[in-house]
């Protein structure tokens, strides 16, 4: 697996391009506001884009949905459970001072927690971690794991109330925090980190 961090937006959202070790296939991951301009250029290497993975759609990680989708033809993977939050874009872009995008497609496939996608090579397992959204989920890959906005850098995610609070919280200890410390976080905002830094260092779980 070979990793490409894009940064885009006011809200300095995270796009990644995961490469097999060839580089003849890719996923894009939360294509967020002007990813597809900084996508081009890897794209005019012939690299076919397999899949567009989709942690949690909030407006900032899914602006450029559209446009990926028209331009690649991969098709989409996202959980059921947020599509409410997929449908209300506008209302989302409200809220953080965002100009509405064109509609973003819906998806493809839906995944579960445990499943396991295979893709030009690589294989993606999908852990559901539901609070910062009510489908969110984390995707693990080799050594590394892409947590979206679940687990960051010294941070979590933001939730709307205590009970999501507490099930962001539980799915963080649970299903994260297990993983072998060197697991290396790819998070939708801010650098990457590790579980055990965050173990240590993130005083927003303890």
């Amino acid at each position: 697996m070979k990793v490409n961090r894009i940064v885009t937006g006011s809200y300095l959202e995270n796009t990644y391009l995961i490469f097999s070790e060839d580089m003849a296939t890719a996923v894009i991951l939360d294509p967020g506001v002007m990813a597809m301009q900084k996508i081009r250029p890897f794209l005019q290497r012939q690299t076919r884009v397999e899949a567009i993975f989709i942690t949690h759609p909030h407006i900032d990680h899914i602006y450029d949905l559209k446009l990926v989708k028209d331009e690649t033809g991969a098709e989409i993977y996202m959980h059921f459970a947020d599509l409410p939050i997929l449908a209300d874009y506008k209302a989302d872009a409200d809220v953080i001072a965002y100009r509405p995008p064109p509609p973003p497609p819906g998806p493809d496939r839906y995944w579960e927690d445990g499943d396991r996608i295979e893709l030009g090579g690589l294989s993606f397992e999908i852990i559901h971690t539901p609070g910062h959204t009510p489908g969110s989920v984390c995707i693990r890959c080799e050594s590394g794991i892409f947590t979206g906005d679940t687990l960051m850098n010294g941070a979590i995610g933001q939730t709307g109330n205590p009970d999501q609070y507490a099930e962001l919280m539980d799915s963080i200890r649970t299903k994260l925090l297990s993983l072998p410390d060197d697991t290396i976080i790819f998070p939708g905002h801010l650098l990457p980190s590790t579980i055990g830094k965050e173990k240590q260092c993130n005083f927003e779980l303890y």
